[in-house]
């Protein structure tokens, strides 16, 4: 119809962002950037927080298993960035095997099956990610007391920098119905994050409700805080995306 929007139709599904992209090397070397900057600041906030204030809320064993997801995704992520290099050598593997076997057939040049998308899609590390935002939130006191509570927030302005954003053809007739358009369909275009964040959110809130997280609520100061530092780290990671983004756009 003449008042539609320009859009085109999302299933909810794992989305496919490439890494074997400049873009997509781009977003894994800042997934990574920010996967260890988030070790750092946790660590630290929560060394702090108990030398100071007493409040020794993270069992090491928690920490361990935080820390060792953490260090897991950065390296995936880090191979992911590096994916121009690994596909160099792995070229050159294929040359040195197939060199007696004469040129290509139209057969070697069919596009990448399912386990290769896999490999190289951005969003499964990401969710990951996310996983790790909400044990951390678990860990340290769920949705009542832990201070890293609007660290999810954080991941969902980050999962929506991966995403390529298509162009928006916004009607010249404007009204509630465009609107309602327009609305309905970026959360369409955004459902596979705002599952995930959903899913994280209910799980949390059961366990917080079946008495499975027990831990007293943080401090107003360690809370506030922590939430400065999830913000200031993920708007510094959209900005960078976004700008490159803006700089690789055709004039």
């Amino acid at each position: 119809m003449g008042d539609e929007l320009s859009f085109p139709k999302v299933r909810v599904s794992l989305p496919h962002v490439p890494s074997n992209t400049e873009r997509g090397r781009l977003l894994a070397t800042l997934g990574a950037c920010s996967t260890i900057a988030l070790l750092v600041v946790a660590g630290i906030f929560l060394a702090v927080a108990a030398g100071l204030a007493g409040d020794e809320r993270v069992s090491m064993f928690d920490l361990f298993v935080f820390n060792t997801g953490g260090l897991v995704i950065v390296g995936w992520l880090g191979l992911l960035a590096s994916s121009d290099k690994v596909d160099v050598m792995l070229k050159r593997l294929a040359r040195a095997i197939a060199a007696d076997r004469g040129p290509p057939t139209d057969g070697a040049r069919r596009s990448p099956g399912w386990l290769a998308r896999a490999l190289t899609n951005l969003w499964i590390p990401v969710t990951f990610m996310f996983l790790l935002a909400g044990w951390l939130v678990y860990a340290t006191g769920g949705l009542v007391g832990s201070p890293f509570v609007s660290l999810p927030v954080t991941m969902m302005i980050i999962g929506q920098c991966v995403y390529e954003a298509p162009l928006i053809q916004y009607p010249l007739q404007s009204g509630v119905r465009a609107l309602l358009i327009l609305l309905c369909r970026v959360l369409r275009f955004y459902a596979y994050p705002q599952l995930l964040f959903a899913a994280i959110m209910v799980t949390l809130g059961m366990l917080q409700i079946d008495g499975l997280i027990r831990a007293p609520a943080a401090p107003v100061a360690e809370t506030m805080i922590a939430t400065q530092l999830n913000l200031s780290i993920g708007m510094c990671v959209a900005y960078i995306a976004r700008r490159f983004d803006r700089a690789s756009a055709p004039a």
